[in-house]
């Protein structure tokens, strides 16, 4: 089951366990991933806090406790949060591989890649020691891979982005958004050609996601807009090509 499911399975026993045992942190924590699988936010916000505050120091489970409380952060827009409890959990963790990815994507998402991308390192280094909580991947190497290949994206260096993004999917060939970005980095290095059955086969694993329809659409747009330039080159003048110009600008203006 995928999270989300699971959590709506769950959720009554978990919040039946928080009634009957109110001290106990293990269960706020178990209640409050819950609630972030289903995107309530506050409420996991809540729950992870008091999870986390009433924690014991040793307790093996409050790591992945503060990551989760990271994500609740991170998902709120509260950036700088999220990257100070994933540093507390690598702090208590140092050799928990998952805690160095999530810490990592913490610092993308802030808009730190240099750091981003010596966090990812740390991760790999880590990952044949490396002990997993509920949801880790067994293999925490495809995750490093894409983790590496989205400092590269930030950066402009698609071509790398995409070596990456190739390695990550031989490992994880099932993963939609890994596909989706790995379409985007080849049509950004100008492999259209490749890129194309990327978006496609991302459209079918995602069954309709927004994201995928988006990034096809863009991707056939801007390959659309580059044969417009070419034709406009030869033919400058040319009311028909400069009409469609303006039609595809509009488009795009009007999606982002």
């Amino acid at each position: 089951d995928d999270p989300a499911t699971w959590a709506r399975r769950h959720l009554r026993l978990l919040e039946r366990s928080v009634r009957e045992e109110p001290d106990e942190p293990f269960h706020r924590y178990n209640l409050g991933t819950a609630l972030l699988a289903l995107g309530l936010l506050d409420e996991a916000e809540a729950a992870l806090r008091r999870g986390v505050e009433d924690a014991p120091r040793e307790a093996v489970w409050r790591p992945p406790a503060l990551v989760s409380l990271a994500a609740a952060l991170s998902a709120q827009g509260r950036k700088k949060g999220a990257v100070k409890l994933c540093r507390a959990a690598t702090k208590q963790a140092p050799d928990w591989s998952f805690g160095w990815c999530r810490l990592a994507e913490a610092l993308i998402d802030a808009d730190r890649p240099d750091e981003a991308r010596a966090a990812w390192r740390h991760a790999l280094d880590r990952a044949d020691a490396s002990w997993l909580a509920p949801g880790d991947p067994a293999d925490i190497g495809w995750l490093v891979r894409a983790g590496l290949a989205r400092v590269h994206l930030a950066r402009g260096e698609h071509q790398a982005a995409a070596a990456w993004l190739t390695a990550a999917l031989v490992a994880n060939p099932d993963d939609a958004e890994l596909r989706l970005l790995l379409a985007r980095a080849l049509a950004e290095a100008g492999r259209a050609g490749e890129a194309q059955p990327h978006f496609e086969r991302a459209l079918g694993d995602e069954r309709g996601s927004a994201d995928a329809y988006a990034g096809l659409i863009d991707f056939f747009a801007g390959n659309a807009e580059n044969m417009v330039l070419r034709g406009l080159a030869d033919n400058p003048e040319h009311r028909g090509l400069l009409a469609r110009l303006d039609r595809l600008r509009a488009v795009q203006w009007s999606g982002r």
